[in-house]
């Protein structure tokens, strides 16, 4: 297991990171957080390997600029990874490993280069095993991810086990997203939204998409919050369970 929280007058031998890093076929668990650019490009080396034992993956980052993890990180294979969080990051290959990852079942990607909505769908479609699921995208900075071939159009994605699913961004994207989605048991659904010009006439897909799920149609709570930056609808959709 390697933890790493960066903390002012931290003495932490990176030395010793490097060693359990090359211990990858015992590695369990590996937290970075906010981890000094120089530590970051000293490890980046020892982790252009497969984790075939890594169960749990947190990667947090202060900004993309400076944390940019090679396309041959991880070497495209965690088979065995369940939780997996990559925020403010940019993960040159993410496309690539999130369809290697089959057995995810908990996925944050929080600040990170927008993948776009159809590749997305191919991502989910390796990941039936998938409860929840975070999204924030930093949707300033696009970058065409390398070895990925866009999918047919609206390829399904089946989510049996999605219980709970958090999006932050802009209402088309979520449109082309979802109209992709079945989702039969979701429960929780929190949404933020960027103002955008006649919002409310531009989510049919949405609508679509909690249609399809069952036990969203008798819902227990629903919110509406509007501020200068953010159209959050619903905050927090929860249903009873019957």
């Amino acid at each position: 297991m390697i933890n790493y929280h960066d903390r002012p007058g931290d003495t932490d031998n990176h030395e010793n990171i490097i060693a359990a890093l090359e211990r990858r076929d015992h590695m369990a668990v590996i937290e970075l957080l906010e981890m000094p650019l120089s530590i970051l490009e000293t490890l980046s080396p020892f982790m252009q390997e497969p984790f075939p034992t890594l169960t749990e993956l947190d990667i947090y980052g202060e900004s993309m600029a400076d944390w940019v993890l090679p396309e041959t990180s991880l070497s495209g294979s965690a088979p065995l990874l369940r939780r997996c969080a990559i925020c403010g990051v940019l993960f040159l290959a993410l496309p690539s490993f999130l369809i290697s990852t089959f057995q995810i079942t908990d996925l944050t990607l929080t600040g990170v280069a927008e993948i776009p909505p159809e590749q997305m769908a191919t991502c989910l479609t390796a990941l039936p095993n998938l409860k929840e699921l975070v999204m924030a995208f930093d949707f300033l900075c696009t970058i065409d991810y390398p070895c990925f071939l866009n999918p047919p159009p609206l390829t399904r994605v089946d989510l049996p086990l999605l219980t709970h699913f958090k999006f932050e961004g802009f209402s088309q994207y979520l449109e082309e997203l979802v109209a992709r989605i079945y989702a039969p048991f979701l429960h929780r659904l929190f949404v933020n939204f960027v103002i955008e010009p006649d919002i409310s006439e531009s989510q049919f897909q949405f609508y679509q998409f909690i249609a399809r799920s069952e036990r969203l149609k008798e819902f227990h709570r629903a919110t509406i919050d509007f501020n200068p930056w953010l159209f959050s609808w619903p905050m927090d959709w929860e249903v009873i369970s019957s």
